[in-house]
């Protein structure tokens, strides 16, 4: 389920990029932030994945 939701968070930035490419980029703030949060949430669902991963002897 992590997995869907980094996905998501991936989709959403391509999502914004794309609008951004087709109607504009006037308030670029708000595309900036919008992007970065969504690359930063996939990130820390990474994260969070190879944290909870069984196989994986680093955080234990």
């Amino acid at each position: 389920i992590i997995d869907v939701y980094v996905v998501y968070a991936i989709l959403t930035a391509l999502v914004q990029v794309i609008y951004m490419a087709i109607v504009g980029s006037f308030p670029f703030n708000a595309f900036l932030s919008g992007v970065l949060s969504c690359i930063g949430t996939a990130v820390l669902a990474v994260c969070l994945r190879m944290q909870v991963n069984k196989e994986n002897k680093e955080f234990k």
